[in-house]
């Protein structure tokens, strides 16, 4: 054995570059055309031969301490400590390398301890049987066939100090068959000391500090490998060096060798590739490996996957990168059903006559585990190698003779695969299953966005497909405002979550893309609209492209409140991305008042063509008119003049759309609410809206009427629509907008709103008074008490109001409990006649018959489908008849009744007793009493309580 040691003996060593001289070993891509026989069995070949890596590393689990003895030293206790390591370095010698035919020692290229096998030795005997078992993990993880021998021989121990190193080297052979190289680390803290391992273009880097102070670590790589190991920047590093060496007959497997499979692999499937994008149809759309072993749907990813099927995979994911091609982990299945055998083999029956088969692939993940796909059809000349299912047992379910029937069973086969899907089929491939709802596509493109690192390093095939399954994406939308509700849309693409292919546009830098999925008009929540201002801002697009952008986000959202906040987001989104480019040109930043004036456009024109309709559209209007404008992102930008000139503008169109016959006086109010709320908070002069504003609240004022609208129409059996009013008008609103009319110099504003009020009472729908005029009095009350001089203006609506709604809405009450029903007796028998006294009876509801069972008979057939219940109680003897009558419309008329009584007695119980007093006079318990009646003449319109006469004709109001 040479005297030169190291890790491995050294090659020839260029020390300005720090690698090989020679490139001999390495193979070049050739080109290849797909033949699908020929490739698959090449594309399996070579997976065979490859499935591993040139560099390996690991715990060395459950391994035993090995009792390490040092010559002169003896025993050496572990995790090592700073005096035995000193004491170790005693013993050794500074290790040389090999340059050319001369061994050199030069500490500026190999500077480390090494001990020689015959000065140290192994006490614990278990410790020589698991280095052998971890040299053979070892070995498979290389890509090491596993029908070969493997051996691991010990060659030396080296110690590492701080500063201590070996620049890059490759190593020579130093034992017959020797094929690579086998380093543990023994417990010994230590920082740096990495191993950089290079091949063919590609590095690795194997670090044992992070767990060196109690474990023992392996690396592994095969000797035409370069590699190096970094300065051990503090501690000691205690290894023992190994060679790896093939026993059993074979050629020698090495690094070279494998990529050599590796690029045929590449070849093969850029070959593939090319086909598929030239149309031509006898290429397989996609293609399926299956795996040695079989996993379970919760396992099956890629970390989960055991050594062969993970290097294979591995080696697959890697040559697809590199051609355009998906890989990912599925499940395949497969179902035989038929006629069988009477008899078993001790698992299952052999079918006979197969008369039922059904292949798919239940369920697709990425190499992280995350579901991409279920349910997916199953070509069978997809798999690579012929029958998926070849030898495999099945699970069975199995059915005897039964009858004239023979025996039947299905057999039910899993494989666990390797699916290779290129991105040029994939659309292809999966659109039929996207219309499904097979595929996630969000998921999808989830894992993609996050894997992507910065912008400048982006890998070109993981872009591709990321751009691809985006622009997929972006073709499947929820269907809405369908009137065949049966159908189902071709893909409902979460408004949640709708925002990705959004953020894979920016995150590609794609324009096309950004177009593409605006142009698709995805549901997108509200807040995920910040990317689209983004990439408005980012790709800087004109006016005309800002234009035609908003305006697809806009049109799935119908009224102005949706309108601003999808433009709210947007336009914080274009700022912040505005702000946070460092880079962007000062003219950008004069492009702001331009945009916001853009922005704002939108909602004039819904404000033009009277599109405001409910209380939120007016609170989106005052927002827009006054904190749109002061949100951080904007204020930067926008000078006071500016501000109070947009406030101006709002308040002019508005009053030119109220001049215009917009008489929405909901929103209206509630802007004018709002305004004011807003305006007590962040205090801007409204003196220049003043004129405008005071025309606003004229109008309201001067023609305020409760609005509502039908809501849920539904057709009956004759054909018949009808639909339940539902009230618009808010009461808070209309309270708040009394107490700001509170001045002395608004009084008759006030005047005209409370006339107002009063003359709505009759003209009302039933459902304003619970709905809009009794909270409208709950809500004036704490008002009224701090401002009692305005009790006697707020009295005749509060008492016009009590008295509409106890006569419109209240009504007299109905008869009490009525349970009377017709008689059902046969009229002869004793029991009957009982029985038809117990049904006429208005006050009875139960009657227990004691009899035997042909009377309980009798009386059972009488009461059939007549609604009544009607049971045996088996406690007695003999077993007695309870019949319970069933709910006659009487009560329900009563029991309704009864019910806005105590909702009307809980809205007047919270109203102050002292104001209360006040507004409603002497008699106001009385007035209060909703369940009599105290009030004379025609008040309210009508005593009655169930009609309202106009010229003649009784209007009859349901209430049921």
């Amino acid at each position: 054995m040479s005297d030169s040691s190291s890790e491995a003996d050294v090659v020839e060593y260029d020390s300005n570059s720090g690698q090989e001289t020679s490139d001999d070993s390495r193979s070049e891509v050739v080109e290849f055309s797909y033949d699908s026989d020929d490739d698959d069995e090449s594309i399996k070949g070579n997976l065979d031969r490859t499935g591993g890596s040139f560099v390996v590393a690991g715990l060395c689990s459950n391994t035993p301490l090995p009792g390490l003895a040092v010559e002169h030293h003896g025993p050496v206790g572990l995790p090592l400590d700073v005096p035995t390591a000193k004491a170790i370095i005693g013993v050794c010698h500074q290790a040389k390398f090999g340059k050319g035919s001369e061994t050199i020692l030069d500490e500026s290229v190999r500077k480390t301890w090494e001990l020689d096998p015959d000065r140290f030795e192994f006490q614990n005997p278990e410790w020589e049987p698991d280095i052998q078992r971890v040299a053979r993990n070892a070995a498979t993880q290389l890509g090491y066939s596993a029908q070969a021998s493997v051996e691991a021989q010990l060659y030396k121990l080296l110690l590492y100090e701080e500063g201590a190193m070996f620049k890059a080297h490759q190593d020579t052979e130093k034992a017959a068959g020797m094929f690579g190289t086998l380093v543990v680390s023994l417990p010994s803290q230590h920082e740096g000391g990495d191993i950089i391992a290079s091949h063919q273009g590609q590095t690795k880097t194997c670090s044992t500090a992070a767990k060196s102070a109690y474990n023992q670590q392996y690396v592994a790589w095969y000797a035409d490998v370069m590699h190096e190991v970094r300065p051990v920047t503090s501690g000691y590093r205690l290894v023992v060096v190994y060679n790896l060496l093939q026993t059993s007959p074979g050629p020698m497997p090495t690094a070279a060798k494998m990529f050599g499979a590796q690029n045929e692999l590449r070849g093969v499937l850029d070959g593939w590739h090319r086909g598929i994008k030239k149309g031509n149809e006898d290429v397989p759309q996609y293609l399926i490996y299956g795996f040695d072993h079989e996993y379970t749907e919760a396992s099956l990813c890629l970390h989960s996957l055991k050594n062969l099927d993970r290097m294979k995979t591995e080696c697959l994911e890697e040559a697809c990168s590199q051609s355009g091609v998906g890989c990912y982990l599925a499940i395949c299945k497969k179902e035989e059903s038929g006629s069988c055998e009477d008899h078993s083999n001790g698992k299952y029956h052999h079918l006979e006559d197969i008369t039922d088969i059904d292949n798919g692939i239940t369920r697709m993940v990425d190499l992280d585990g995350n579901i991409l796909a279920k349910n997916l059809d199953l070509e069978e000349q997809a798999c690579i190698q012929g029958d998926l299912f070849d030898g495999l047992t099945p699970k069975e379910d199995y059915t005897s003779y039964m009858g004239n029937w023979g025996p039947e069973a299905t057999h039910v086969y899993h494989a666990s695969v390797a699916i290779l899907v290129p991105f040029a089929s994939r659309e292809a491939w999966l659109e039929t299953d996207v219309g499904k709802r097979n595929v996630d596509i969000n998921t999808w493109i989830q894992r993609l966005y996050n894997r992507l690192p910065q912008q400048e390093n982006l890998p070109s095939t993981v872009r591709e497909d990321l751009y691809e399954l985006s622009r997929l994406a972006s073709r499947y939308k929820k269907i809405s405002g369908s009137r065949m509700p049966y159908l189902k849309p071709k893909y409902e693409f979460p408004a949640a979550e709708a925002a990705w292919p959004i953020k894979a546009a920016l995150k590609l830098g794609s324009h096309d893309l950004f177009d593409q999925v605006l142009r698709a008009k995805l549901q997108i929540d509200d807040e995920k609209l910040v990317y689209v201002g983004q990439g408005l801002c980012q790709f800087r697009l004109n006016e005309e492209e800002v234009r035609s952008s908003v305006s697809f986000v806009l049109e799935s959202r119908q009224t102005f409140q949706q309108k601003f906040q999808a433009i709210r987001y947007i336009t914080h989104g274009y700022l912040k991305h505005l702000h946070r480019s460092s880079d962007s040109p000062i003219a950008d930043y004069g492009k702001v008042p331009r945009f916001r004036e853009l922005m704002v456009s939108y909602l004039y024109v819904e404000l033009a063509s009277g599109k405001l309709e409910v209380r939120d559209d007016g609170f989106a209007l005052a927002e827009m008119t006054i904190v749109y404008d002061r949100e951080d992102v904007l204020n930067k930008y926008l000078d006071n003049q500016m501000l109070n000139l947009g406030l101006i503008l709002t308040i002019g169109r508005l009053l030119a759309a109220v001049q215009g016959g917009f008489n929405c006086l909901t929103p209206l109010t509630a802007f004018i609410v709002r305004l004011q709320s807003l305006n007590d908070r962040i205090q801007i002069p409204l003196e220049d809206a003043q004129p405008g504003l005071y025309s606003i609240v004229d109008t309201v004022c001067s023609s305020f009427l409760v609005q509502w609208h039908s809501k849920g129409t539904k057709r009956n059996r004759s054909g018949t629509e009808t639909s339940t009013p539902e009230c618009v008008s808010h009461p808070g609103d209309v309270a708040t907008l009394l107490q700001h009319l509170s001045t002395p110099e608004t009084r008759h504003l006030r005047a005209k709103l409370l006339a107002r009020l009063s003359s709505s009472l009759d003209p009302a729908p039933t459902i304003a008074f619970p709905a809009f005029f009794m909270p409208l009095l709950a809500a004036l009350i704490p008002h009224l008490q701090s401002h009692p001089q305005h009790i006697p203006e707020y009295a005749p609506l509060f008492q016009q109001t009590l008295r509409f709604y106890k006569n419109r809405y209240i009504q007299a009450a109905p008869p009490t409990s009525n349970w009377s029903f017709p008689s059902l007796g046969c009229k002869r028998c004793q029991d009957c006649q009982r029985l038809d006294a117990f049904l006429l009876d208005p006050s009875q509801r139960v009657l227990k018959i004691r009899a035997h069972k042909s009377t309980r008979a009798h009386l059972h057939q009488r009461l059939e489908y007549t609604g009544h219940k009607h049971e045996t109680d088996r406690s007695t003897y003999p077993e007695t008849l309870v019949v319970t009558k069933a709910k006659s419309e009487k009560m329900g008329v009563y029991e309704a009744w009864e019910k806005r009584v105590k909702e009307g007695e809980e809205v007047l119980k919270g109203m102050e007793k002292g104001v209360l007093e006040k507004l409603l006079g002497a008699r106001w318990a009385e007035r209060c009493d909703l369940r009599h009646w105290h009030w004379s003449g025609d008040e309210g319109g009508r005593r009655n309580g169930g009609g309202r006469r106009r010229g003649g004709v009784a209007e009859v109001i349901d209430l049921t």
